[in-house]
Formats: structure tokens, C-alpha cells, sequence
């Protein structure tokens, strides 16, 4: 066989390779995997646990066993006004332990760190909390709708968003402290130890209290504040959202220590107790953090996302969709005393067509050139 043959012989065998290459494309994941663990912290996007179809909007709110405290906004469908929801306890399994009807819609919830105390913001202007019983301990009124609640460990004080001002409420149901600010308030966040509070504005700002009312501090971001605030257990840091489409993440003396820019707004955030990670979303998606800013991980929802919770230990994560679903996932087990080592690999599964198509030009030219050269051959034949 002469050299020209079996040049054509390996130049027809190259483009069968290729063909099967091109009609065999690599199939399609949906999330990019970041791996920024040390091998003793998950190194994926979380496990979906459940999936629970609700009737009207959400929010929740998750404890450290995986109970999850939702809260529905069912509105009328002549009107579109919210009318009534009702208050449910799902255990980490995804099963219903109480229920509790309000003829009232529902605005914020929170559950204590323990998952002993339910917080509970209404549209008729009233904050109530429950035990993990379901039973009504009390209600509070305040003069409009409550939009943001939030629980510290053991119930010990509640801290709530309503018209401009930030309530801070003890035990007994009493006030502590009530305090105006430039606009309505909506995200509130009291420290697991009950000492500080922060609260988002439509005034644009960021509020940061102590525990007797006076301000630390507060942050103003380019648009309202009405999506997500979440302090860690101590108050070193807090997480936010912002209208101007950012993730803030705080210091305790307002220290901007990064920011990232989203595509969607309101975000809604989490911050582990330890202040370690921070978990939020953009649009359809869900992005852990760890305090540096890097992204641990994304996964893709696949629908719009407009509440979102992790435990204290960012072990289990809680997302409502605007498609009125809750999703229930195993998240990313935080150590209390230490942070992963982050190293610079990245891994993103994905179909690539650009390849597809380079791969059909090759074919295309080998098949060209083999066809020339056969040619050749037969005039010397």
C-alpha cells in the first residue's frame, strides 16, 4: 500500500472519530461547582430534600433540627388583595407537625435558633408569636402592617419592622424600645444572644441597634432595603440585600467587607451563626458564600426565588419560589471553629456547542483535504 493510501486511510479514520465526537455532545448540568473545601466540608450544591406546593406566597424561616416555619399571603383573585394565611411547622422530613389559620396575610416569619419560638409579622398589624406547639402565646399590635420579624434564642426578645419604625418586644410580649426611621421597614434581624439588631429602609439604609435602642450605626445603599438582612449569632456580621441589586456583607462596626452584584432584586440572605458563610440568591439561582466573598457554590432553581433561610449551621437551606413551592435541601455543614481553605479550582459542567461546531469545520476539512489527495494518487496511477 503506498504512503498516500494510507495517509487517506488515517485521515478518513480521524474524521469518523470526530463525527462521533460531534453527535455525542457532553450532556448539560445545570450548576457551576466552585471547590473551595479542604475535603471536611460538602464540596457540591445541596441535596433537595423536598418539595412542598403551598396555596399563596411564602415566607419561612428554618431552626437548627431542620424545622422550617412558613408563613402564606393568599390573596383574593378578583382584587389581588391579600385576605388571610395560615402558619405551618414542617419537620426537616418534610411533614406538616401544626397548622395555624390567621384570617390575616402573612408578612414575615422567624423561628428561634432552637426552634422553640415562632415570630410571626401580619398584614393587620399585628406581631404574634407561637411555641413550637403551635399554641398562640400573644399578640402585639402596632399601628400597620408588619412586614419583618425576628426571634432570638429562646424567645427572649423580638425584634419587628412596621410602618418606619423598629419594635424590639420581650418575652411577655411587652416593649422594650420602638424607634422611627426615614421609611417603612422590612427586613428586621436580632443576634441569636438577643444584643443587636439590624433592620432595612426604604429610606435606603441599613439600622444597626443595641439591645437598649441606641444606633450604632447605618449604611446607606443606592436603593431601598426590602429584601433580606441577617445577623450572625453574635452580631459581628450581618448580611443584606439591597434594591440596588447588591449583597452587602458587614462588620459589626459597618464595614463594608464585600459586596456582590446581583442581576435581580430584592435578594434575600442567611448568615451562619458563626459568620462564617452567607447564603443568598440571584434571580433563579442559589450562591453560598463564605466570609471572604468567594462563591462556595451555585445551584439553579430554576424559578424565580423570593424567600430564602438556612439553619444557624447553614446545615440545611429553606427556599420559596414564586411559583409558590418550597424547596427543602440538605446545605453545607459549617464547622463553629474553623473556615475550608479555599484553592482555585473550578469545575463547570455544561454543554459546549462552540466545540460542536468546530468539530463539523474539522470533519469538513479532512474530508476535503483526503479527497484531494486521493485525487493526486490516481493521476500517478
Amino acid at each position: 500500500m503506498s504512503l498516500e493510501r494510507k495517509f487517506i486511510i488515517i485521515n478518513i479514520s480521524v474524521a469518523i472519530i470526530c463525527l462521533l465526537l460531534w453527535i455525542l455532545p457532553v450532556s448539560s448540568i445545570s450548576y457551576d461547582l466552585e471547590d473551595n473545601t479542604n475535603g471536611q466540608y460538602q464540596s457540591s450544591p445541596p441535596s433537595l430534600l423536598w418539595k412542598y406546593n403551598t396555596i399563596g406566597e411564602v415566607v419561612l424561616s428554618v431552626s437548627v433540627n431542620g424545622n422550617v416555619a412558613v408563613g402564606t399571603l393568599i390573596r383574593d383573585p378578583i382584587t389581588n388583595h391579600p385576605v388571610n394565611g395560615t402558619v405551618y411547622l414542617f419537620n426537616k422530613n418534610g411533614r406538616i407537625l401544626w397548622e395555624y389559620p390567621l384570617s390575616d396575610a402573612i408578612r414575615g416569619i422567624s423561628i428561634s435558633p432552637e426552634g422553640n419560638y415562632i415570630a410571626v409579622g401580619s398584614q393587620n398589624h399585628y406581631v404574634y408569636l407561637f411555641n413550637n406547639y403551635g399554641e398562640l402565646i400573644w399578640k402585639y399590635q402596632t399601628k400597620t402592617y408588619v412586614h419583618g420579624t425576628s426571634v432570638s434564642s429562646n424567645g427572649n426578645y423580638i425584634a419587628a419592622g412596621s410602618g418606619d419604625v423598629v419594635y424590639l418586644i420581650d418575652k411577655n410580649g411587652k416593649l422594650v424600645w420602638n424607634y422611627t426611621t426615614g421609611g417603612a421597614i422590612y427586613p428586621v434581624s436580632i443576634s441569636a444572644d438577643g444584643d443587636y439588631i439590624a433592620a432595612g429602609s426604604w429610606d435606603d439604609n441599613i439600622y444597626f441597634f443595641d439591645n437598649d435602642g441606641d444606633l450604632l450605626w447605618r449604611y446607606k445603599t443606592g436603593h431601598d432595603v426590602h429584601g433580606g438582612i441577617s445577623l450572625s449569632a453574635d452580631g459581628s456580621y450581618i448580611g443584606s440585600g439591597s434594591g440596588d441589586a447588591n449583597i452587602y456583607f458587614f462588620n459589626k462596626n459597618g464595614k463594608v467587607l464585600w459586596s456582590y452584584d446581583t442581576d435581580c432584586t430584592p435578594a434575600y440572605v442567611s448568615t451562619s451563626s458563626n459568620g462564617n458563610y452567607l447564603t443568598s440568591h440571584d434571580c433563579k439561582t442559589i450562591l453560598h458564600f463564605n466570609k471572604e466573598g468567594t462563591i462556595l457554590w451555585k445551584y439553579l432553581l430554576g424559578e424565580y426565588i423570593n424567600s430564602l433561610s438556612t439553619s444557624p449551621d447553614s446545615n440545611y437551606i429553606a427556599v420559596g419560589s414564586m411559583e409558590d413551592s418550597i424547596y427543602f435541601f440538605s446545605g453545607y455543614a459549617a464547622s463553629p471553629t474553623s473556615t475550608p481553605t479555599p484553592n482555585t479550582q473550578k469545575t463547570t459542567y455544561k454543554e459546549n456547542n462552540n466545540n460542536s461546531f468546530w468539530n463539523f469545520i474539522l470533519i469538513i476539512l479532512i474530508l476535503f483535504g483526503a479527497i484531494i489527495i486521493y485525487k493526486i494518487d490516481l493521476k500517478k496511477i
